[in-house]
């Protein structure tokens, strides 16, 4: 998958999933189910309003998370790390 940046085209591995991706999907998978769905506009709507709630302290909070993480990566120079934990 090609995704455009800017004025350069970054080529993309869309197989490897992030730390974000996780915890975005885990998320809004949460808001969403917490009640029956009833119907593909009803999904559409909870999907939106749980994207919708995710404020500034949640946001600082998953960058805080990753910058930890990357840290630990670094210092094992990009060597094997142990799942961590928060």
């Amino acid at each position: 998958m090609t995704v455009i940046c800017g004025c350069s085209n970054v080529q993309i591995d869309a197989t490897i999933l992030t730390q974000l991706d996780f915890f975005l999907w885990g998320y809004v998978k949460d808001k969403v189910y917490s009640q029956e769905i009833e119907s593909s506009e009803h999904l559409k709507s909870r999907i939106t309003q749980a994207i919708g709630s995710i404020d500034a302290a949640t946001l600082f909070n998953v960058w805080k998370n990753l910058h930890i993480r990357i840290n630990c990566v670094v210092r094992q120079e990009g060597g094997h790390i142990e799942q961590l934990t928060f």
